[in-house]
């Protein structure tokens, strides 16, 4: 099967993918704070889609760039 139509992936592809450590993701899946698959009780497997969603959904946006440069600068 090609790589990239691989639907379901494995925790260890996970975090290579995403830089999580395999463990991270482990807990994360155990207090269902991450979306993912139960094959069996001992199986999950997370999809692509789901994780980048998941990711998207993570992303703060800053306000604008006086306020960056505030907090950069140590200026208040």
């Amino acid at each position: 099967m090609n790589e990239e139509k691989k639907l379901l992936l494995t925790v260890r592809e996970v975090a290579a993918l995403t830089g999580f450590s395999e463990g991270t993701l482990r807990h994360w899946i155990s207090q269902r704070r991450i979306p993912f698959i139960r094959i069996s009780p001992r199986c999950v497997r997370l999809r692509l889609g789901d994780i980048e969603s998941w990711i998207s959904d993570k992303v703060v946006r800053s306000e604008g760039a006086d306020s960056r440069s505030e907090v950069w600068s140590g200026r208040q």
